[in-house]
């Protein structure tokens, strides 16, 4: 029976692992490779905030009902944030004198 414990165990650090990881490069790769609008800071704040949405939202809820799980909630934010950094992106790349295109 302790030999089954050991392998529950590993298996909750994989899983938890895997959730980390979802949520640093699943935004970045997916969106980040197939589209022309992020850059560099856009790829970057996306990975931190992922992991830091993912880790926050692990420890807060950690004894609570939720129907979220971490990783939607890390994918959510980092979402988010680099769609926000593609903006600050693009109008700190245009410049104040240069027209908008879209």
């Amino acid at each position: 029976m302790v030999r089954l414990q050991r392998y529950a165990d590993v298996q909750s650090i994989v899983i938890v692992q895997i959730r980390f990881l979802a949520c640093l490069f699943f935004v970045p790769i997916v969106i980040g490779l197939n589209s022309s609008r992020g850059g560099s800071l856009s790829a970057i704040s996306s990975m931190v905030g992922g992991f830091l949405g993912c880790l926050f939202w692990s420890t807060w809820t950690r004894g609570r009902a939720t129907h979220l799980d971490a990783v939607e909630v890390g994918i959510a934010v980092s979402l988010a944030l680099y769609f926000l950094s593609c903006t600050f992106e693009r109008s700190r790349k245009r410049g104040p004198d240069m027209p908008v295109r879209l």
